[in-house]
């Protein structure tokens, strides 16, 4: 496993490779003025030794001019199939390989939202045609903007036969959308999903969603704020020899309408307000060990794994 930080420092590039501890010094290099004009200070994005971090937080932690020195730390691991050989299965997530996700050019006809409660943000999505879509660059498998997964041939050959198929995509692409329907349980208690309240209509969850800030607000105060991957807690497929499998739970932000407003269950949504919105549900997909390896042995790229905690 590697570990690497993005940093946002409160104080300039100049100020902070002064008074870095010498410990730290190899952070220099990296340590440059913000590009983001909200922000004053200073980023940095670059590996660390994780028996550096916890020196690194605590000087992040000092207060200078009455603010934390260090604004918001993401923690990101990089992880080699080996660190899982313990594991039943792990997290199948997209690679940096993949630098965005591929328009759908028909996601108004491609896609149908409506309301699933009269009371509640909680809203029915529901695929009701083939994508238009352009997959970019040579990676194997990428990513839309609603989070679907479209493999090439090649990964698809190496994922072998499970409990998924392949949907065609318009315009004679040799890529396909990969639909699987194995499932799995997604737990929300121990692991990153964040449940924010209960409907009082029907008693769902009004939004689930992951959320890797372990300590402080990204809405900057004063002091630092500290961001992480989280595993996910999971109850496996009881299905022997299964390979893949999707969460039975969608977690995304719905804020579409005001607290208190009230809307009929079946009520179509206007997608063009949830793309404004950014706003696309996404469930979580797991494959077994012995599918991860497989895929890892052809090489396939835009992919990688998470560790799982596996629910007792």
């Amino acid at each position: 496993m590697k570990t690497e930080v993005v940093i946002g420092f409160r104080p300039t590039a100049d100020e902070v490779k002064s008074s870095l501890p010498a410990a730290l010094c190899s952070l220099s290099r990296s340590i440059r003025k913000s590009k983001f004009p909200l922000l004053d200070g200073a980023t940095a994005h670059c590996p660390i030794d994780p028996r550096d971090l916890d020196l690194l937080i605590e000087w992040g932690r000092e207060w200078v001019d009455g603010k934390s020195r260090i604004r918001l730390i993401q923690i990101n691991e990089k992880y080699e199939l080996a660190d899982f050989e313990t594991l039943p299965a792990v997290e199948l997530v997209a690679s940096d390989e993949l630098d965005d996700t591929c328009f759908i050019r028909n996601f108004k006809s491609a896609f149908r939202a409506e309301w699933d409660c009269s009371s509640c943000k909680r809203a029915r999505w529901t695929q009701v045609g083939d994508l238009q879509v352009r997959p970019y660059g040579r990676v194997d498998c990428q990513q839309t903007m609603t989070h679907d997964w479209l493999l090439s041939s090649r990964a698809r050959e190496a994922l072998g036969e499970g409990a998924f198929t392949f949907r065609e995509l318009l315009g004679g692409s040799s890529w396909q959308q990969l639909s699987v329907t194995e499932q799995f349980h997604l737990h929300m208690d121990g692991s990153s999903l964040r449940l924010r309240e209960l409907c009082t209509g029907c008693g769902q969850p009004v939004i689930i969603f992951q959320n890797d800030l372990v300590e402080g607000s990204y809405m900057s105060p004063p002091e630092i704020s500290i961001a992480r991957d989280l595993p996910l807690t999971v109850t496996l497929p009881e299905t022997p020899g299964w390979t893949i499998a999707i969460s039975d739970l969608v977690f995304g932000n719905f804020e579409l309408l005001p607290p208190g407003a009230r809307h009929p269950v079946g009520e179509a949504i206007k997608l063009e307000q949830m793309h404004f919105c950014g706003m696309y549900p996404k469930r979580a997909m797991v494959v077994s060990i012995e599918t991860a390896r497989r895929l890892t042995e052809h090489r396939i790229s835009g992919i990688a794994f998470r560790p799982v905690r596996i629910a007792s």
